[in-house]
């Protein structure tokens, strides 16, 4: 048998701490030989660093990423499934928001969100996933032919209409 958790808002609280009974239900679903996999929009990285902390880095222990783009074997401490973005995908996508106003646009590498403009929107990403940020002057240098799992388009102050617009040009 297997269990999914979601991270943010279900398996997590509200101040990204794993509450004791949701980690005694892990441990027992474990011992009783069922797999659990942690899923979430997260970048890899990011999971990484989390599954140590609730003991969900041993065998029988899984991180779906990038909503979906990448499975991790905890326990192998491997990838066992990747989805990646083509590159001339991602050149259109970044272009296209560059011409709208207040669009944050970034994508990842396996260790890093990258962006191109330093934003409010940006270092609160990275702060509340636990994610190490880098501005780079060119996205595609960084990514250095390196085809991502995802991209994150985010409006400025919560402009709704803003991202609304570049969903549907998209």
């Amino acid at each position: 048998k297997m269990i999914f958790l979601d991270l943010d808002g279900t398996l997590l609280d509200d101040h990204k701490n794993l509450p004791k009974e949701n980690r005694e239900a892990i441990d027992a679903a474990l011992n009783m030989g069922h797999k659990v996999l942690v899923c979430t929009g997260r970048p890899l990285s990011s999971a990484i660093k989390l599954l140590p902390m609730f003991g969900l880095d041993k065998p029988g222990c899984y991180a779906i990423t990038f909503n979906g783009g990448l499975i991790y074997d905890a326990g192998a401490k491997c990838a066992i499934y990747q989805k990646t973005l083509p590159l001339d995908l991602v050149k259109h996508v970044f272009e296209k928001a560059y011409e709208f106003e207040n669009i944050h646009i970034q994508t990842y590498t396996d260790h890093h969100v990258i962006c191109e403009y330093d934003t409010k929107e940006g270092r609160d990403y990275s702060r509340k996933t636990r994610t190490d940020r880098k501005v780079v002057h060119d996205i595609f240098e960084e990514l250095n032919g390196q085809e991502p799992c995802k991209m994150l388009a985010i409006a400025f102050d919560t402009d709704r209409r803003q991202i609304a617009a570049f969903r549907d040009f998209m």
